[in-house]
């Protein structure tokens, strides 16, 4: 069950691609940024999410849930990260390590959750 609540926890920071509409706003006035651009962001990051999870499937599969949940952790930890650090003048940045490391990785972490879950409680 520890497994299982570790996986809740996961499942939570990888929902961050939908709270972007959140993070919009406070990003739209510290770049000075137009709301095409920021928005733009979730454009991209929602198929590199899509991309995360079919690559975490055939990961999955092959190397096992530890390392595609590990390897989803570490991108998706590091893009934000990196996305924290990114200079003002300079927020195209954030296509690439926020919606694109990120979402990425938050696809891979997802996936790698969900299927613990449905191959280990199967009954429930």
């Amino acid at each position: 069950y520890m497994a299982l609540a570790g996986g809740i926890i996961v499942q939570i920071f990888v929902g961050i691609i939908y709270i972007w509409s959140i993070f919009q706003e406070p990003v739209i006035e510290y770049f000075n940024w137009t709301h095409s651009g920021a928005a733009l962001t979730f454009s991209v990051m929602l198929p590199m999410n899509v991309l995360g999870v079919t690559a975490g499937g055939i990961l999955n599969d092959r190397k096992g849930a530890r390392f595609v949940l590990h390897t989803g952790g570490i991108l998706m930890t590091a893009g934000l990260l990196l996305s924290s650090l990114i200079p003002k003048g300079q927020p195209w940045l954030l296509y690439i390590f926020y919606a694109g490391m990120g979402g990425f990785g938050g696809g891979l972490a997802y996936n790698a959750t969900v299927s613990c879950a449905q191959k280990w409680w199967l009954d429930r």
